[in-house]
């Protein structure tokens, strides 16, 4: 599940991310089809994960790699990033 798409050229940058699953799913953000995943967890129905990196802390994916959401099974989340391009 592709989120966002970077700008061509340009990075993502992530300084907040989260997600809240409407069912139970082991859920996982990465940058690119093949990126390590990571803010992995298993997660309860309508449980939220996040995770706040700060403004000098932040976790970035390579030059126009997209940030996908990978999940277990096919489920409704709501999710939420604070992002810049770079």
């Amino acid at each position: 599940n592709t989120l966002i798409t970077p700008t061509a050229g340009k990075a993502l940058r992530i300084h907040y991310a989260s997600y809240n699953p409407l069912l139970a799913v082991e859920a996982a953000f990465r940058f690119a089809a093949a990126g390590t995943l990571w803010l992995r967890n298993n997660v309860l129905a309508n449980s939220v994960i996040a995770k706040d990196w700060g403004d000098f802390r932040w976790i970035q994916g390579a030059v126009d790699e997209v940030l996908i959401l990978n999940l277990s099974l096919a489920v409704s989340v709501n999710w939420n990033v604070f992002y810049k391009e770079v």
